[in-house]
């Protein structure tokens, strides 16, 4: 009969334990066991422990704009916050992957507007009273809506025809007139 020797092989996680013959370990290494065999002879079991190294926590930073969804390990986020989960690496191993989501607010502005005949905005020339937008990109990246509420009034036109006699003064809007003529006045109606 012959002496044995077995050789066993083990891999935990960081910070785990294996607990092998009534011993717990905790660090990688070659640890034996001596026994006999049923037939009396000397028999060693080496057990060859790996402890695989620390897995480090991963964090990651994302910004969207205010209506967007961030997708994130198969979940979709809207709203700020921090979010953590926990995923196993290649051997099984957990660890603890964290998102800091910011969502940029939506810019909008409101303008009140009331003008004569016509107004200008945003490069198109406006000629009706309404309410109207204007869509772009905001600095912070995100859509930016502007709002313009316009009242347009009308300017008014009117003529008058006088005649006066040869030598005689004509008074019209706080003017003295003495020649035939066509005179302008521009008023605010």
């Amino acid at each position: 009969n012959y002496s044995t020797t077995i050789h066993e092989y083990a891999t935990v996680c960081f910070g785990e334990t294996y607990t092998w013959r009534g011993v717990t370990y905790s660090q990688s290494g070659s640890y034996s066991y001596e026994t006999t065999t049923v037939h009396g002879c000397d028999s060693t079991v080496i057990l060859h422990l790996t402890v695989l190294p620390e897995v480090q926590d991963v964090e990651e930073s994302a910004t969207i704009c205010y209506g967007e969804t961030y997708t994130w390990n198969g979940k979709q986020y809207n709203k700020n916050g921090d979010y953590t989960v926990t995923l196993y690496d290649k051997h099984g191993c957990d660890y603890e992957a964290t998102l800091h989501l910011t969502v940029l607010p939506k810019s909008q502005s409101e303008t009140t507007i009331e003008t004569c005949d016509s107004y200008e905005w945003n490069g198109q020339v406006y000629t009706t009273s309404g309410r109207y937008t204007y869509s772009t990109t905001g600095a912070n990246g995100c859509d930016s809506t502007a709002i313009l509420y316009l009242t347009i009034n009308r300017s008014t036109y009117s003529e008058e025809y006088v005649t006066v006699c040869y030598g005689e003064t004509y008074e019209w809007n706080g003017m003295e007139y003495r020649q035939e003529g066509n005179y302008t006045v521009y008023l605010t109606n």
